[in-house]
């Protein structure tokens, strides 16, 4: 635990440490015992910023920094170029103190205000970050209250970012509506890889949305977990993925808590046998049953590519979950030595 007062004697020797990379004043999650530097730790951060010219990661996430401590973090980003990843998340920062972060962090490539409080009146902000932000790759904002109208600037600002690769809207209760405007937004955007939008009260008229485009985007780890979706608006998306096959880019897909039953899975897994890019399903705490065991091990006993098969939750029995991972550990061996065998043949090609 570091206070405001402790982190304002380590000022001195932390501005003048040209060697220093990272500086990680945050709190692991699940723990205890937290930082609580407050306005006064932000000063002190702001100092950080202003003379320290090495630091290229801070994470600052749970510290009680308020919306004036965000301001005067913001203030000091304006004049620092060397910070390329902030992790700022859980501090109330709220709308106020969030748009001072997105004016003046136009160098970050990665910057997460996730757990803010922050409103759809800050769509505006986050658009204008997101277009004029030409270094940025990772974009965290869950766990706040952007809703339809805050994502509406958002969406429109996919169609013009050419470097965000990580976008994170889970549980911003963007619904049905937002998923319309989303799928039209990432369907003109080139350069998404992965996206969240899980815990959004989404239900089976948004995915659809969704899974219609899905499939043509460059996106490969697709999150909708904890979503109202059932068998049917699954079996949409094994159908537009099987459509475009090894067109599509997914690789990791996570439906957990999509109330998906024993019809909804065989399908999927029946459907996308032969879609070799899929690599990673998450299907945890969903309505699989013990009823479909014996056929579910058949059909991965078939599936050669597939390393990643999640099910906890489910009511599925320890032996079929034994047998389950002996099919993974084949799966996961295998690729491991497809691997050195290619790069023998390529340079054997050369």
């Amino acid at each position: 635990m570091i206070s405001e007062i402790g982190l304002e004697m380590l000022v001195p020797d932390v501005t003048k440490n040209n060697r220093l990379k990272s500086l990680d004043l945050g709190i692991t999650e699940g723990s205890i015992r937290k930082n609580s530097i407050g306005i006064q730790g932000a000063k002190c951060i702001a100092a950080i910023l202003l003379y320290n010219k090495s630091i290229e990661t801070l994470k600052l996430q749970d510290n009680d920094l308020g919306s004036i401590g965000g301001e005067l973090i913001g203030a000091a980003l304006k004049q620092n170029r060397t910070i390329k990843n902030l992790k700022i998340s859980e501090n109330e920062l709220k709308s106020e103190g969030a748009e001072h972060i997105l004016k003046a962090g136009l160098s970050l490539e990665s910057l997460d205000i996730g757990k803010n409080y922050i409103s759809y009146k800050s769509g505006p902000a986050i658009k204008f970050y997101i277009e004029n932000n030409q270094h940025l790759k990772k974009f965290n904002i869950e766990f706040n209250e952007l809703g339809f109208k805050g994502l509406q600037p958002l969406a429109e600002s996919l169609a013009l970012t050419t470097s965000l690769r990580s976008l994170n809207l889970k549980g911003n209760c963007i619904r049905d509506d937002g998923c319309r405007i989303l799928a039209d937004a990432l369907d003109d955007n080139l350069v998404l890889e992965e996206l969240d939008i899980s815990l959004n009260e989404i239900t089976p008229v948004g995915s659809a949305y969704i899974a219609e485009v899905l499939p043509r985007t460059g996106i490969k780890s697709f999150s909708i977990a904890k979503n109202f979706l059932g068998d049917d608006a699954f079996k949409q998306f094994a159908d537009k993925i099987a459509e475009f096959g090894e067109a599509s880019r997914l690789s990791v897909l996570d439906f957990s808590s999509c109330r998906i039953g024993d019809e909804g899975i065989l399908y999927f897994l029946k459907t996308l046998g032969e879609y070799q890019n899929l690599t990673h399903l998450r299907m945890n705490d969903n309505f699989i049953s013990e009823k479909i065991e014996k056929v579910l091990v058949e059909i991965l006993e078939l599936n050669k590519n597939i390393l990643e098969f999640n099910v906890h939750g489910n009511r599925i029995s320890l032996s079929c979950l034994s047998r389950i991972r002996k099919i993974l550990n084949r799966n996961l061996k295998d690729a491991e030595e497809k691997e050195p065998n290619r790069l023998r043949t390529e340079l054997y090609r050369l």
